[in-house]
């Protein structure tokens, strides 16, 4: 039989995660600390008072969501050390762990836009990772894509795989990603897609000579 969930869960929830439970259709557990926080919302009791002395930002959805960004933008550059970009796979969709790296890319465009409606966004990214404010250089980020490419053909005597596999190492995730910007690349030199060709990256690319383009 599960176990009825209440405000100590959340709580928990809270301090584990350093994120605030959402709806969410892919964990059962938070998807319930998501739904009992909807319910809280309309109440003012004991359990939205310790709430309140417990958790900020709880109140409302869309700064629920906001603050969740932050924390995911903070640890994904963490670790990756880099920020998250809109990937965009040739001839399959998004694996969910891309979709989520493509979205929270789109949140982060949007606050470079100046759509920031909550000062704790900013305030938290000026404090955690302070170059999130640096604009996206397109043609600068594919030369250097290209770059790594030819380093990678020159240090390998091949091209990079799209390796599918669950639990990549890092060397196999870079590989990947590697390959994946790739085949875009290809596929809009061939005309097969919308990406912009930056004459600089040809010239790279056409110094592969494995590399039929």
């Amino acid at each position: 039989m599960m176990r009825v969930v209440g405000v100590e869960d959340i709580i928990d929830w809270y301090i584990k995660h350093d994120m605030i439970p959402q709806i969410n259709e892919y964990d059962s557990l938070e998807n319930k600390l998501g739904n009992l926080l909807e319910y809280y919302r309309k109440l003012k009791n004991d359990d939205t008072k310790l709430l309140d002395e417990n958790i900020l930002y709880w109140r409302k959805k869309t700064t629920v969501k906001a603050y969740n960004n932050c924390i995911k933008l903070i640890n994904f550059y963490n670790v990756n050390n880099r920020f998250p970009a809109q990937i965009r796979p040739v001839n399959r969709n998004r694996t969910r762990e891309e979709d989520d790296e493509y979205k929270l890319a789109c949140w982060l465009n949007g606050l470079k836009q100046n759509n920031i409606r909550n000062k704790f966004v900013q305030e938290l990214l000026d404090k955690e990772c302070p170059q999130w404010k640096e604009r996206n250089n397109p043609e600068n980020n594919a030369i250097k894509q290209a770059n790594k490419i030819y380093i990678f053909w020159k240090d390998n005597n091949r091209l990079p795989k799209q390796i599918n596999k669950t639990n990549k190492t890092e060397e196999e995730e870079t590989e990947y990603r590697l390959a994946t910007w790739l085949n875009s690349q290809k596929q809009s030199i061939k005309g097969n897609n919308k990406l912009y060709i930056y004459p600089n990256v040809v010239n790279i690319l056409h110094q592969i000579p494995i590399l039929n383009i």
